[in-house]
């Protein structure tokens, strides 16, 4: 299991209230190892620059979002 995959997943199973977990990555370092995910009851999208875009997704889209 990757870094990131592990973080995550321990950020979800600490804070049971979250919904969303955004990842930051603007110089592309961790791109390979976010590309080879196997998410585990959650999805993966890669925002770029489309803010408003990911607001519409959270809000109307991926409102009753389950694994």
């Amino acid at each position: 299991m990757s870094m990131i995959q592990e973080k995550i997943e321990k950020a979800f199973e600490r804070y049971h209230h979250i919904r969303s977990l955004f990842f930051f990555d603007p110089e592309g370092v961790y791109k390979s190892e976010v590309d080879a995910l196997e998410p585990n009851g959650y999805r993966v999208h890669e925002v770029g620059e489309c803010f408003f875009t990911a607001k519409t997704m959270l809000a109307r889209d991926w409102r009753g979002f389950s694994s």
